[in-house]
């Protein structure tokens, strides 16, 4: 398994373990063709029993998950970042990068506060908390080294893509990033003796998607609902799907120290629309309980019939404005860049990644 594959794994388990219960649930029970229990005194009862019984624990445990939902849309904007160009604006004629970016949404930046989310989780389950991941391979050229130079400055444009799916056990991931941008370089460079560059200021917008689509099926999702001769089998199937459209508006500005350190800062506001999904549409699988009965009739354990429980939390948009205040360092080998971006979002939002390629 590649180490981008653990990272996709690593990044949906955690994705689910932040939605394991997430709406009202709507309970059915459906009964396999020609395996009506035989033998269960006064089958009609124990069948409403057993409904009434799940349902109620169902939804004891299964909670509307709005805030979740919004949590993950806008970790999805901010994984959209991936393969930013921030700290190496002004080149020369073309920029080829690639790139991850991790995009958090806490419910707060306090640490202590932080560190009492996962009991939240477990009274609550509505936390205003999110993770995704983008990824994308970023070309940019100079229009203005082709001839197009608009008040003596020069022009960018840039186009990012990546699409990844991958299948690893019991988790099904899918991410697409895209995005096209432009930039104006409205400070140039400056040089001072060699050990110091300034790179000028740059100011930059364009369109960025993200999607994010996990699915699992959890072992223990769902409670392990039992009656005097019904059982029901916990295992759950959870999806996260997170589509985020961001209108970015942004400034950057960097230096460049002793021709190998690159730092740069930047100041943006994204515009974002789309939405956040938790989706819970699952099967369980109802048995009977094997068992003698005082009349000399035996239950056999068998499959009788299928529970579905139905819960989502739909159509959660994120954040419509997002401020940010962007940073990172550099390290340059000649044409071949490596950079660490790290994103704050004013609303306890984060994104760090890690991006490499070449400069020219």
């Amino acid at each position: 398994m590649t180490s981008t594959s653990r990272s996709i794994a690593f990044l949906s388990a955690l994705c689910l373990l932040f939605a394991a219960q997430v709406a009202m649930a709507e309970v059915k029970v459906s009964w396999v063709a020609g395996k009506t229990p035989q033998g269960i005194p006064n089958f009609a009862a124990e069948l409403d029993t057993f409904i009434n019984t799940a349902t109620t624990e169902i939804n004891d445990k299964i909670k509307s998950q709005d805030s979740l939902a919004k949590g993950m849309a806008n970790a999805s904007a901010y994984a959209s970042q991936a393969a930013t160009l921030q700290g190496y604006q002004g080149y020369d004629i073309f920029a080829v990068m690639g790139g991850g970016m991790l995009g958090v949404q806490l419910p707060t930046f306090s640490m202590s506060e932080i560190m009492k989310v996962p009991d939240k989780m477990s009274e609550d389950m509505d936390v205003y908390a999110g993770v995704a991941m983008g990824a994308a391979v970023n070309v940019g050229i100079n229009a203005g080294y082709f001839g197009l130079k608009p008040l003596h400055r020069d022009l960018y444009f840039n186009i990012k893509f990546m699409k990844y799916d991958q299948s690893i056990s019991d988790v099904e991931a899918s991410m697409t990033t895209f995005g096209l941008q432009a930039a104006w370089q409205v400070v140039g460079f400056k040089g001072f003796g060699g050990l110091l560059r300034w790179r000028g200021v740059s100011v930059g917008t364009g369109f960025m998607l993200n999607k994010n689509n996990v699915s699992m099926t959890l072992a223990e999702g769902l409670p392990a609902v039992e009656t005097d001769y019904l059982r029901m089998e916990p295992a759950l199937t959870v999806g996260i799907n997170s589509n985020a459209y961001s209108i970015p508006f942004e400034a950057t500005t960097s230096v460049q120290l002793l021709y190998l350190l690159n730092l740069n800062l930047g100041l943006g506001m994204d515009f974002n629309f789309g939405h956040g999904d938790v989706v819970i549409n699952s099967p369980a699988n109802v048995y009977t309980k094997e068992q003698a009965l005082g009349n000399g009739t035996t239950i056999p354990e068998e499959q009788v019939g299928t529970l579905t429980v139905d819960a989502s939390t739909l159509d959660k948009s994120p954040s419509s404005v997002r401020m940010r205040i962007m940073t990172g360092v550099g390290f340059n080998f000649g044409p071949l860049k490596i950079d660490i971006p790290l994103t704050w979002y004013l609303s306890s939002g984060l994104s760090v990644g890690v991006t490499g390629g070449v400069v020219w």
